[in-house]
């Protein structure tokens, strides 16, 4: 891919709808379900796509802190008593292609920003960085395309590109927050988006969902990065063992050890 063509991806895939309902590029996201089995990754190419009340929040929260120019259009706020009934069906009608959120939730999402801009370190990357930014790469030499959209890009004085994904969490405290990123994949993540926007260092910048909102703001290590690079690997010749050269079949894949 010449640099003319990756430029016009990257601009195309600006667009929300455009990145997210391409199948052509792997994402981070992609390699998660892949994790899980080829055949969770087939259902997404099918078009099951999964929703739930975490993932809705955790997006309206994004849109409110790194784009709060599209909030209007994106999210919608509930402000009835009951999900049930007359109203909260046409609430959904007339929302069909918007976050939905209830007023209890905008109140803990104003209460979570207002936390996030507490610590300055914190804010000093998140308000002078580039956000959702587009790369659209190969991943090390494997000839297998991928795409990545991140949080936030920030070049600092030296001209260093430090990326920052913003992570909504149960527990901020170092020993949990490492767990649950092992558990959730976020080593993966960090190598994935480091290698691909060809980035000097990757962090998270974590807060959680519930009062008095602590915060944390993380630096992968490299034997973190590296993890996850290994992982990733693996998942490159399993998705290219299914899904390009198709040695396998998607339907076959089961489950073979001891326990």
């Amino acid at each position: 891919m010449d640099n003319k063509e990756k430029l016009k991806l990257e601009l195309e895939f600006e667009d929300d709808n455009k990145y997210y309902d391409d199948t052509d590029y792997i994402t981070n996201s992609m390699l998660s379900l892949l994790n899980k089995s080829p055949q969770h990754l087939e259902m997404h190419f099918l078009g099951h796509r999964q929703e739930s009340p975490a993932l809705n929040f955790g997006k309206a929260f994004h849109t409110f802190v790194l784009e709060p120019e599209k909030w209007k259009d994106e999210v919608a706020v509930f402000t009835g008593k009951s999900k049930r009934g007359k109203d909260w069906t046409q609430f959904q009608e007339d929302n069909n292609s918007k976050t939905i959120i209830s007023q209890s939730e905008l109140q803990k999402i104003t209460g979570m920003r207002r936390r996030l801009c507490t610590p300055p370190e914190t804010w000093e990357f998140i308000e002078n960085s580039d956000h959702e930014v587009v790369s659209v790469f190969e991943w090390d030499d494997s000839g297998i395309l991928c795409k990545g959209k991140v949080d936030c890009l920030y070049t600092d004085e030296n001209g260093r590109r430090i990326l920052i994904d913003v992570k909504t969490t149960q527990d901020a405290s170092p020993t949990a927050f490492k767990r649950s990123a092992y558990k959730y994949g976020y080593h993966r993540q960090a190598s994935f988006y480091k290698e691909g926007f060809n980035a000097d260092e990757f962090w998270f910048a974590v807060i959680e969902k519930d009062s008095p909102y602590r915060t944390g703001l993380y630096k992968c290590s490299d034997e973190f990065l590296q993890n996850g690079r290994v992982e990733i690997n693996n998942l490159m010749v399993l998705y290219r063992d299914y899904f390009i050269d198709e040695i396998y079949d998607v339907n076959d894949f089961h489950f073979n050890s001891e326990i």
